[in-house]
């Protein structure tokens, strides 16, 4: 019996280092390839960081985040607390994402033009939303133009800077564009947005847009809805054929 003890002392280390090895295995293989619903992410620290991000956004707002059938992130929302160039790279994995809205703060700015850029990846993103309340960083839009799958767009609250303004006429599969809440966007640069060829629906306020601006909605060869104005008058939902 003197031999059998020291044989089933040494078995038992064995099989504890058996089992401590095929647990950092299996650890280091779920490191290397994480799974978010359909998105595949080969970086652990980024799916780590993306899923706690998810994680949090969901507690938050649950309708937040929108799954298509197969489990793949499709539409997502962010509040303040959660934007940010840090997370904007993170989303950046979300290989699967078709629309982005994100709220800025009227206190603090949120995210630059280095997060935006971090966009372009997303192949199949066609919808985005700003909704700032404070005037976008320098930069910012110009690196909006760079996300060229972009069908839709809406600049609400961030009254972006005039010479940036006219970078959106490079976006030439914009079919939907929304301006509101804008203080220093005037006349001649809505008729700057007829250089995008194929819009069709269109809506524009501005503090400083004039009647005379209804001069210009002809001009929209393409366009189907039309709606314009400011803090004192707005035209009525307008069809052109």
């Amino acid at each position: 019996m003197k031999w059998f003890i020291p044989m089933l002392h040494r078995a038992a280390i064995l099989g504890f280092l058996l089992i401590t090895m095929w647990c950092i295995a299996r650890a280091a293989l779920s490191d290397a390839r994480t799974n978010i619903g359909s998105m595949t992410l080969t970086n652990a620290n980024s799916a780590g960081s993306l899923s706690a991000l998810l994680n949090e956004v969901s507690k938050v707002k649950p309708d937040a985040l929108v799954m298509d059938m197969r489990g793949g992130l499709v539409e997502l929302t962010l509040e303040p607390r959660f934007v940010s160039d840090e997370n904007l790279v993170l989303i950046s994995n979300c290989s699967s994402l078709q629309k982005l809205t994100l709220f800025g703060s009227d206190s603090k700015e949120v995210f630059s033009s280095k997060g935006i850029q971090q966009l372009s990846v997303l192949t199949n993103l066609h919808t985005l939303t700003l909704m700032c309340g404070r005037r976008l960083k320098p930069g910012v839009l110009e690196a909006i133009t760079t996300l060229t799958n972009l069908s839709a767009l809406a600049l609400l609250g961030t009254d972006p800077e005039i010479p940036e303004f006219q970078s959106l006429t490079r976006m030439t599969n914009l079919a939907e564009l929304r301006v509101a809440y804008a203080m220093n966007l005037g006349d001649g640069d809505l008729a700057s947005l007829t250089n995008i060829p194929f819009l069709r629906r269109i809506e524009f306020r501005s503090a400083k847009l004039t009647t005379n601006s209804l001069a210009i909605i002809p001009k929209f060869s393409f366009a189907t809805n039309v709606y314009i104005g400011s803090q004192e008058w707005r035209t009525n939902r307008i069809v052109t054929q």
